[in-house]
């Protein structure tokens, strides 16, 4: 898969998918097949989202980008464009995407949306305007009513206040996998491994939606290997007056050096709030209690 994040991409598309496609869930994947079974697919978003350039503050990403892009490559998309987003777009109208970036640069024959679609200056573009200005530019137009879960239409929002309720049975029901987070294992002040309780960290970007600060059971991926893991989301108040937010991983029955790897730690359940301890020997004590926790839950 090619990840496109330049306003350079002229090539032939045959089906393109239009969205914010955050978190990847049902009603996106339902989208995506659509494109597939018309063709080579290419997913078309913007980065930053809209939200974060114009009006009110910008909301937190359940996916960074390279997430999405691991997603989308296993799900047989042949380019994923990231459209770079500013105020000169932002004020672009409706009738100018479609003519300049979807019929000019990408030359799609296939457009595929949800029903409450909505893009160009202030949203003024909808399905209506798609489908006249695709008869005019040789695009056929597919709309895709909204997949439900329950009486409820599937959504970003939805999933992220399930996170954000630790509710990880219901977002990963809303996404059809689990809600992860995913990136590079880097070196931390190796506490853990001198408490002998090593964790692989990561530094999710800040734009990522992150559960509450607190311990939970996760599921690790490691290459073709899925382990057993606790991960802890939060500032280590115990050991640090940094405010950065990191995720780190204890993975049980585990002692391999793995630096500089791509691990995915998947969020099953909430153990306990984060906490500040008086000292190490504490801090210690607890991981234990903890790491008990998730082999019995």
């Amino acid at each position: 898969m090619k990840h496109i994040t330049s306003r350079h991409i002229n090539y032939p598309a045959e089906a393109v998918a239009l969205g914010n496609f955050d978190g990847l869930h049902r009603g996106h994947q339902e989208l995506i097949r659509t494109a597939k079974e018309s063709g080579n697919a290419t997913v078309f978003s913007f980065f930053p989202p809209p939200s974060s350039v114009v009006g009110g503050a910008p909301v937190k990403a359940i996916m960074t980008s390279e997430e999405k892009a691991f997603l989308l490559e296993k799900m047989g998309v042949e380019h994923f464009i990231e459209y770079p987003f500013d105020e000169e777009i932002a004020d672009m109208s409706p009738e100018n995407f479609v003519r300049d970036i979807l019929a000019r640069q990408l030359c799609c024959k296939t457009v595929v949306v949800g029903e409450d679609y909505r893009f160009g200056q202030r949203g003024r573009g909808d399905c209506e305007l798609l489908r006249t200005l695709g008869g005019e530019l040789g695009f056929e137009l597919k709309v895709i009513p909204h997949i439900m879960d329950g009486e409820s239409k599937i959504s970003s929002t939805r999933v992220r206040e399930a996170v954000a309720e630790m509710k990880f049975e219901a977002a990963a029901s809303l996404m059809g996998r689990p809600y992860f987070v995913m990136g590079e294992v880097v070196r931390g002040n190796m506490l853990g491994r001198s408490m002998g309780i090593p964790t692989a960290n990561i530094a999710p970007p800040e734009y990522k939606f992150l559960p509450p600060s607190g311990v939970y059971r996760s599921d690790v991926r490691l290459g073709d290997q899925t382990l057993l893991g606790m991960t802890n989301v939060g500032t280590r108040p115990t050991v640090t007056k940094d405010t950065e937010i990191i995720v780190e991983t204890h993975i049980l029955d585990f002692n391999g050096d793995i630096y500089g790897q791509t691990i995915t730690a998947e969020f099953r359940q909430w153990i306990r709030p984060e906490s500040k301890f008086q000292n190490i020997d504490e801090l210690r004590a607890q991981i234990m209690r903890d790491i008990a926790s998730v082999r019995n839950s």
